[in-house]
């Protein structure tokens, strides 16, 4: 999931648990620059979180937020 340029969602964000829980990789999710999410963000699985340096978010549960800058975070 990828949001940016400047976008805002209002509201909240969730990832649920799959129903098929198997050896997937953590989806990735990018909040970019200049972005927001008003709203809590809930993830009651695994993700790869990245939060650029000037996006703004509300509270996250479930997910330790990577920093990054540029224009997307490094793949990995």
């Amino acid at each position: 999931m990828l949001i940016t340029d400047e976008s805002v969602v209002k509201g909240s964000l969730t990832v649920h648990e799959p129903e098929d829980v198997g050896n997937e990789k953590p989806p990735r999710i990018v909040i970019g620059p200049h972005s927001k999410v008003i709203g809590p963000l809930k993830f009651e699985r695994a993700v790869e979180l990245y939060v650029h340096e000037t996006a703004e978010t509300g509270p996250i549960d479930g997910a330790e937020p990577i920093r990054y800058s540029g224009a997307l975070p490094e793949e990995t």
